[in-house]
């Protein structure tokens, strides 16, 4: 095969992945998690590793008495280590004469388009999932976060739902009922908004929107369900009553669903995370595209006569915000 027709064979297949990818619901996910930085790609420089200093501000207007005063900006660091990422398939070189296989192809680039689309927010969300180290030295969902580096005002991120807690509601089953996700998401929505305009002084409240900006993330598909079915779900019914309750979160929230839960050892958990996704606003995730996804095609022709396709990329990622994100979990901690 020549190089032109590995050539032709690309621009053929790339459209039809970037397609995939780009019509793909999980990747509109990276919206609500994350935050993009800009690439170092674009100074031709792509690092392996790098630093990104951020400012961490908390500025008030102050009555001018005397002398004008300088106030303080504190930065704080966060460090990205960029790691490569592809999906590969490979197709017999003397094949590709045959239609039935260039369209069996298509369907094989289509799928690869996807699946790059679906990994993405898995890998760029597992530093939060996992609960690694963020920039105030502790674990991202944790108790007693500072807002300012070295600073005395603190913030939770992290509950356990207990019986005899009320903050947050107790659970009467392993699963939630309609009312209990509302009244969950009714107190999660104001420590979200108490965490994250500690520094906003006099603010309308009610201006404050919702949909889409939270979004519920599950690592249960039953728990997963019970959000869903509230979000859908103009009425709810009370189960003392058996009364039909308007429901004031319908429509009010995203939920996510994550099977991937390999930092706490058990899939079927009812860990569940709250991501208040600000309009310009801080995120759990940051994170840059060193080199954004692509689509290639290789040929070796002389050892194996095989062909190899598929798009790569890379990623770097460090967990972000904690202020952006709560975490309610189970006795024991799922």
């Amino acid at each position: 095969m020549a190089i032109t027709d590995l050539q032709i064979l690309e621009t053929r297949l790339t459209p039809i992945a970037l397609d995939a990818y780009l019509k793909s619901d999980p990747a509109a996910i990276i919206a609500l998690i994350g935050y993009e930085l800009p690439s170092t790609a674009a100074e031709g420089k792509v690092k392996s590793k790098f630093t990104v200093q951020w400012p961490i501000i908390k500025k008030q207007l102050e009555r001018w008495v005397g002398e004008r005063k300088t106030g303080t900006v504190a930065d704080v660091s966060f460090q990205f280590g960029s790691e490569r990422f592809h999906i590969t398939d490979e197709a017999d070189l003397d094949a590709l004469n045959d239609e039935s296989t260039l369209l069996r192809l298509d369907q094989v680039a289509q799928e690869q388009g996807t699946a790059y689309a679906i990994g993405e927010p898995r890998y760029l969300w597992s530093p939060c999932r996992d609960n690694h180290l963020c920039w105030t030295g502790q674990n991202f969902f944790d108790t007693g976060h500072p807002h300012l580096p070295g600073g005395s005002e603190t913030f939770d991120n992290l509950f356990t739902r207990t019986v005899s807690s009320s903050t947050p509601p107790p659970w009467a089953l392993q699963y939630p009922t309609p009312a209990e996700v509302v009244t969950e998401l009714e107190w999660i929505w104001n420590k979200l908004v108490e965490n994250a305009l500690w520094k906003a002084g006099m603010t309308d409240l009610t201006a404050i929107g919702l949909e889409p900006q939270l979004a519920v993330m599950c690592y249960d598909m039953r728990t997963a369900q019970a959000f869903e079915a509230v979000a859908r779900k103009a009425r709810i019914q009370d189960l003392d009553t058996l009364e039909q309750l308007d429901n004031p979160w319908y429509q009010g929230f995203r939920v996510v669903y994550d099977p991937e839960y390999a930092g706490l050892g058990n899939a079927l958990t009812n860990v569940v995370d709250y991501i208040w996704a600000q309009p310009n606003g801080p995120r759990p995730v940051l994170y840059s595209r060193p080199i954004p996804q692509r689509f290639r095609t290789k040929a070796d022709e002389f050892d194996t006569n095989k062909i190899f396709f598929g798009p790569d990329g890379k990623l770097a990622y460090a967990p972000g915000f904690p202020q952006s994100a709560i975490r309610v979990q189970p006795p024991g901690g799922g």
